[in-house]
């Protein structure tokens, strides 16, 4: 009899602890994250163009594209298409296919990239190769022109995901 009443002293005592360790952990984390500053400054309000998400469909070579809705666009289906060269023109289908690895791409207006572009690029992430972009580990400069009968994304607006382009910040 006295052995059952040691087991269940036991098992009480375990129970116990792991309460008390959740508790206890519950407590911290909530007044650790509460003293945690955000470290994000600016307005609180909306900031920047937003596009609706429009999926990453892969499409075979001559397959009929969804319209986008933006010029370029920034999301949508595709010819999986890879970037082999920076400061290059991209086709539609390698800035998605870019995008969807996870590069990052800053398109400028002109032959050459404004002063400074590149460098703040190399320093971001290096210089450009093939494999970087490939893996989503790239900063990928594309010269581009929205031509007469395009509907062009300003450049110089504040980027969709609340910061404002490469471009418009190396002025």
């Amino acid at each position: 009899m006295k052995l059952a009443g040691t087991a269940l002293e036991r098992i009480a005592i375990v129970v116990a602890s792991l309460v008390l360790s959740i508790g206890l952990i519950a407590v911290l984390s909530g007044f650790f994250a509460s003293h945690d500053p955000a470290g994000v400054s600016g307005s609180a309000g909306a900031v920047g163009q937003q596009f609706l998400d429009l999926g990453h469909v892969h499409l075979s070579p001559g397959e009929l594209r969804p319209p986008y809705d933006s010029d370029p666009p920034t999301s949508g289906a595709h010819v999986p298409e890879p970037v082999l060269h920076d400061r290059a023109m991209l086709t539609n289908d390698q800035l998605l296919t870019a995008l969807e690895a996870g590069d990052v791409v800053i398109m400028y207006g002109g032959r050459q990239p404004p002063a400074g572009l590149a460098a703040l690029a190399k320093s971001v992430a290096g210089p450009f190769t093939p494999t970087l972009a490939a893996d989503g580990q790239a900063v990928v400069l594309a010269p581009w022109d929205p031509g007469p009968d395009r509907t062009r994304v300003d450049a110089d607006a504040p980027h969709r995901h609340g910061r404002r382009s490469a471009a418009a910040e190396v002025r």
